[in-house]
């Protein structure tokens, strides 16, 4: 089987870009804007070659999606905390972010313990900004940094399997032989299934996550 260069393709159709990558935002699988219309000028070079084959394969990042897909957990859960948590004795409304504070310190204590709190707030504490001899100052928190710290490390923790990254990889490799089929470019036979796994380093892509496609002559 011969590998044809996809690069080599898109200079006889006129394409500046490189038709060989198919890029997606992290923990997504829909085709964007950019990368539609990149996939739409690979169907018009491929139109009448009808002895290429593409083969799709899915990717994932172990590390961008992995990141993303977490940290759409912890949001999940801390939305789903928020609605838990008791009602303020006060007349006003609790402020938004003294509900979200709340919910991620629950689910901190959840997840490791209550001393591991503690150590959390003591670690974002910062000198007092100012001290007298007749009332020495306490320690001020500093809160952006704490919230922070708190879900960075609850994020760290939420689980996600191997599974969840390869469905991802399926996900992105069914929404590219979806486009060629639905567009009525290439037909089936003409869509080999590849490797399904995590990206290849020298694939990568910075922010997105780079799928590249392959085309063979049997």
């Amino acid at each position: 089987v011969a590998t044809a260069p996809l690069r080599a393709l898109a200079r006889l159709v006129g394409a500046d870009e490189d038709l060989e990558f198919v890029e997606f935002a992290a923990a997504e699988s829909d085709i964007a804007g950019p990368a539609r219309e990149r996939l739409e000028k690979l169907a018009t070079a491929l139109a009448d070659r009808d002895a290429l084959v593409l083969e799709v394969g899915g990717v994932y990042d172990p590390e961008i999606d992995a990141d993303e897909m977490r940290e759409r957990k912890l949001e999940a859960a801390i939305a789903a905390r928020v609605e838990t948590l008791p009602a303020t004795d006060g007349a006003e409304p609790a402020l938004a972010s003294e509900v979200r504070r709340a919910a991620l310190e629950s689910l901190f204590r959840e997840q490791f313990a209550p001393e591991a709190l503690e150590e959390l707030r003591a670690a974002n504490l910062s000198p007092p900004l100012a001290e007298t001899t007749a009332s020495p100052a306490e320690p001020v928190l500093d809160l952006a940094a704490y919230l922070d710290d708190l879900r960075d490390r609850l994020a760290g923790a939420q689980p996600l399997t191997d599974d969840e990254l390869n469905e991802l990889a399926e996900a992105r490799a069914a929404a590219i032989t979806g486009f060629f089929l639905e567009s009525s470019t290439i037909p089936a036979e003409r869509i080999a299934t590849g490797p399904v796994g995590p990206v290849k380093k020298k694939d990568a892509g910075g922010n997105w996550v780079r799928l590249r496609l392959v085309l063979s002559a049997p």
